[in-house]
């Protein structure tokens, strides 16, 4: 996986990162700024997977080794505006079909630091109504969506 900065290739996360022992064939990435990639490459146990890049580091996605199961080629891949994943291929289920897999973005945040923050909200996750109240004088608050767009701004006073 190289990446272009202007002046020089470079291979993302420095030589063999990824460790992609056979092609790639898709990348994406989201709005976060990660990259995906996938292809016919396995894991150290010898699955096909979907890796995604952080910045950091080459880690596989989804829940435990061979997360997405499959049993061949992942041929694209796609991020939607709600941070979903989808992947596709020439992998096929129990039945002998091929498929498309999708791993849900998160919808809650799992980690509030109360001791930097005066504003408790509530519920989580939050579909319709959120509810916001603050010890302090006066807050100024920002409210972003999944994808990281500021849906709202403005002044929250004690209460």
């Amino acid at each position: 996986m190289a990446k272009w900065d202007g002046t020089t290739w470079t291979e993302l996360g420095g030589t063999n990162s990824l460790g992609a022992d056979s092609p790639i064939t898709t990348i994406t990435t989201d709005v976060y700024g990660n990259v995906y990639a996938a292809g016919d490459f396995v894991d150290a146990n010898g699955y096909k997977y979907v890796a995604k890049w952080d910045g950091t580091s080459w880690t596989e996605v989804g829940t435990g080794t061979n997360a997405l199961n499959a049993n061949s080629w992942i041929d694209a891949l796609y991020v939607n505006g709600s941070g979903n994943l989808y992947a596709g291929g020439d992998f096929t289920n129990t039945s002998g079909y091929s498929y498309v897999a999708e791993i849900m973005a998160p919808n809650a945040v799992s980690n509030i630091n109360r001791s930097k923050s005066p504003v408790n909200i509530s519920p989580n996750p939050v579909s319709e109504h959120l509810n916001l109240s603050s010890s302090q004088a006066e807050e100024t608050i920002m409210i972003y969506d999944i994808i990281g767009r500021e849906i709202y701004r403005g002044k929250l006073n004690k209460g």
